[in-house]
């Protein structure tokens, strides 16, 4: 049973620029759902894409807005049948303006959580942690990243950043023991590299306090 659609949150503060996701049904937030993005080179067949998935099956609208410069990112969720046909709709109708895509089965629940600001409620940093940093080319890539690092090994993610402003890119960092972030942060990058679309990566050990309280930015 695909959940409810989705009623909206305030936008977090301190956030440089504005954020793509802002709300999320609750059983995003705390379970594991199949979820799948398409983003497209163009804002028009945007829309046209996001009709054809709607109508493919009945899949949870969790995000469809336009990206810098000028690209198009849809995201759906729910049951892994009904997301699929609703990727594969989308896939179809966007043809070559398709310029990135993602299917996950089941999206790891620290995933959403970090894309909407709630993981800066929850999570913490503990003396001793290391900093793992994954920076892609496109807002699908940053997320695909994000479950391949939350999966590798035991960290704690923070932040999945897609926004405007930020040239159609994104970028994600997480907190853990040294062997375990640089475990997700190889995961999170090889996951995206043959496709082109990691820009880069950083392992920090035991990274200055000053930077983790930039990092970890206050919340209402």
């Amino acid at each position: 049973m695909t959940p409810a659609r989705p009623t909206p949150r305030p936008v977090y503060p301190g956030q440089d620029f504005r954020p793509v996701l802002t709300h999320l049904p609750e059983p995003y937030l705390v379970e594991e759902w199949a979820v799948a993005a398409v983003e497209l080179n163009r804002i028009a067949p945007g829309f046209t894409v996001c009709d054809a998935m709607l109508k493919a099956a009945p899949v949870t609208l969790i995000e469809a807005a336009p990206l810098c410069p000028g690209k198009y990112l849809i995201i759906v969720g729910g049951e892994v049948a009904s997301v699929e046909s609703a990727y594969e709709a989308g896939l179809a109708v966007g043809g070559t303006a398709v310029i990135d895509r993602l299917l996950l089965a089941k999206a790891d629940r620290q995933v959403f959580p970090a894309l909407v600001g709630e993981s800066k409620r929850s999570v913490t940093f503990t003396e001793g942690d290391s900093l793992g940093v994954i920076e892609t080319c496109s807002a699908a890539s940053a997320i695909l990243a994000a479950d391949a690092a939350c999966k590798a090994a035991g960290v704690r993610l923070y932040e999945c950043h897609i926004a405007q402003g930020l040239g159609g890119k994104g970028y994600l960092y997480f907190f853990g023991e040294l062997n375990a972030v640089e475990a997700s942060v190889e995961a999170g990058g090889a996951i995206v590299a043959p496709d082109g679309l990691l820009v880069g990566t950083e392992v920090i050990p035991d990274p200055d306090a000053i930077l983790v309280e930039r990092l970890m930015r206050e919340v209402p």
